[in-house]
C-alpha cells in the first residue's frame, strides 16, 4: 500500500462517516451498510493517525491491529479497546448476508465510530 497524505485517509473516512449519518437518518432499514460505514470510518481514521506519523498503514481490516500500530499511548489504546472490538466484531457480517452478532445495534456502532473519528481528530488537528 503506498504511503499517501493523512489527509487523503481523512477524506477517505468522512466520506463514509457521511454515509454512515446519511443512512441512519434516511430511516431505511440497512443495518449491514451501517456496520460497514461505521467500520470503515474507524478503519481509515486509524489508518490517518498512522501515516501521519511516517509509517505505511499495513494492509488490514482488523482494527485492534492498527490501533496497536499507531502512536496512541497503551492507556488510550485500553480505553478504545472495546469500542474497536465492537467495530471489528461486526465487518464481515456487514458484507454478506449474516445478521449483526447479537446484543450489538446499529445505534451503538455509529456512537462507536463517532468515538474513534473525535479521538482520531484530535490527533490529526495539523491535518484538517
Amino acid at each position: 500500500m503506498a504511503s499517501v497524505d493523512p489527509g487523503s485517509w481523512i477524506g477517505h473516512a468522512e466520506d463514509d462517516f457521511t454515509a454512515l449519518t446519511v443512512l441512519m437518518d434516511s430511516g431505511v432499514s440497512v443495518p449491514g451498510s451501517i456496520a460497514f460505514h461505521a467500520h470503515q470510518t474507524a478503519e481509515k481514521y486509524l489508518k490517518a493517525v498512522i501515516v501521519a506519523s511516517g509509517v505505511n498503514p499495513k494492509y488490514t481490516h482488523q482494527l485492534a491491529e492498527l490501533a496497536k500500530a499507531t502512536c496512541f499511548d497503551k492507556s488510550s489504546v485500553a480505553t478504545l479497546a472495546p469500542t474497536i472490538a465492537r467495530l471489528d466484531s461486526v465487518y464481515i457480517q456487514s458484507r454478506y448476508p449474516l445478521s449483526l452478532p447479537a446484543g450489538i445495534h446499529v445505534e451503538q456502532l455509529v456512537a462507536d465510530a463517532s468515538e474513534v473519528r473525535e479521538f482520531c481528530r484530535n490527533l490529526l488537528q495539523p491535518y484538517l
